[in-house]
């Protein structure tokens, strides 16, 4: 017999079930969306990425092209410190030309590309040294890189390297950094009568379509102020009256006083006027310079000798430990090209006929006999003694003592202690240009 349902339909005694056709709809369409999601995703993490590569890129080109343009003014700076050095490429004579300039470039006529580059065409100064003054095309003449002889060159197109100036009344002047009045007391200024030109270089440095341009100004510090003929910390000897001491300044090279120049003391002792002495009246009239003779004023500042010997030792070109017996001075500079000469722990004793220029330091005693021509200073930590005969000794600069030039030595015989603003400028040449001012144009 077989039983039904009450509606009336067979009942096979399992479960029924029924399926929908519009839920299988609803998990494709959520399969969709989030692949759409998923897809939208990749797709903005790829463009942001990508973003995030080009803005690295371009800062590191940025950074790149920093670097040239830094590197460009690195070298403009170098070749303006070293007059003695064949890639100089500032004025070799003196004072300092208004309007003078340079570019530093890596081929011909790339200094073109400078957007001031025809600005000196107006600017009322003879620029290229022809003689003409803001004529038609006139610029700043081009130097070839140091970089064009290396295989793979850094990129900086240009540098310009020219002098800061300023209208003195109506005439362009060079600015100058350096000590104006030659007092240890003040610090050395900007002033256009007495130092170094102040420079002004700008470069522009490119790496592929990145490009910068970075413009410095430059200054050399002084040498060291010299306060007279001779400074001493000692006693001072002058014996006889063929020796000269004279703080008036004196040009190396014709052995003459520069007409119209400033005169400085003969001797400056830290111990007062008592500290000279000379055995003969004569003698006093030998020892002229500032004011009347004998032209001797006392310190008013106490300088360390030890301290300036310890800095300029540490650049000395010529080095000697011990005491040194008539050493060979063939290396010992000249007028034109100056060197720093050292005797450390030891004596100097030269006689015969020597000569030298730039800075000669003797930390023990110094005995000078014969013929002798220095250009420049000389500091020593001891005792001096000068005994020219013949030809003499010519001192062009001065002399700077920790000791005596007294009781274990003196200035006699046919010794001369000049004083010369042209021999002791040129100290400056140990101090290479230095950045004083930074800004990106």
């Amino acid at each position: 017999m077989t039983r039904r349902s009450s509606t009336g339909s067979a009942f096979s005694g399992g479960p029924v079930v029924r399926c929908c056709a519009g839920e299988r709809g609803n998990a494709l369409v959520i399969a969709l969306l989030v692949l759409l999601v998923l897809s939208s995703m990749a797709a903005i993490f790829v463009g942001v990425t990508k973003t995030e590569k080009q803005i690295s890129g371009n800062n590191l080109r940025d950074s790149q092209s920093l670097y040239i343009a830094e590197a460009g003014v690195a070298e403009a700076l170098s070749r303006m410190s070293a007059p003695a050095s064949p890639s100089y490429i500032g004025e070799t004579t003196t004072p300092p030309t208004p309007g003078w300039g340079r570019y530093v470039v890596q081929s011909g006529t790339a200094s073109t590309s400078d957007p001031e580059h025809a600005a000196t065409q107006y600017d009322g100064l003879d620029n290229d040294g022809n003689g003409q003054v803001d004529e038609a095309g006139e610029a700043y003449p081009e130097i070839y890189s140091s970089q064009i002889s290396l295989q793979d060159p850094l990129g900086y197109p240009w540098v310009k390297v020219r002098y800061r100036q300023m209208d003195v009344g109506g005439v362009q002047r060079v600015v100058l950094f350096g000590d104006h009045d030659n007092n240890l007391a003040t610090r050395p200024v900007m002033n256009t009568a007495h130092g170094h030109p102040v420079l002004i270089v700008t470069c522009n440095g490119r790496q592929s379509n990145a490009t910068k341009t970075v413009e410095v100004e430059a200054l050399r510090l002084p040498g060291p102020t010299v306060p007279g003929s001779v400074y001493t910390e000692g006693t001072l000897e002058c014996k006889g009256t063929s020796f000269l001491i004279d703080g008036n300044d004196y040009d190396p090279v014709t052995g003459t006083i520069v007409t119209g120049s400033t005169p400085l003391p003969g001797v400056v002792p830290t111990q007062g006027t008592s500290a000279v002495d000379c055995n003969t009246p004569q003698g006093w009239n030998n020892i002229q310079g500032e004011g009347t003779a004998p032209s001797i004023v006392p310190a008013t500042v106490d300088i360390d000798l030890a301290a300036v010997f310890d800095i300029y030792e540490a650049m000395a070109d010529i080095s000697y430990n011990g005491t040194q017996m008539n050493p060979n001075t063939s290396s010992w500079g000249t007028a034109d090209d100056y060197k720093i000469v050292c005797i450390r722990n030891g004596e100097l004793h030269l006689s015969g006929a020597n000569s030298g220029g730039g800075i000669l330091l003797v930390e023990g005693d110094m005995t000078i006999s014969g013929q002798f021509t220095w250009y420049g200073l000389i500091i020593c930590l001891a005792n001096v003694e000068f005994t020219g005969g013949g030809a003499g000794i010519h001192i062009y600069g001065g002399v700077m003592t920790q000791g005596d030039i007294s009781s274990s030595g003196s200035v006699s015989g046919n010794a001369d202690i000049l004083y010369s603003s042209a021999t002791i400028s040129k100290l400056t040449e140990f101090q290479t240009y230095r950045v004083c001012s930074w800004r990106e144009r």
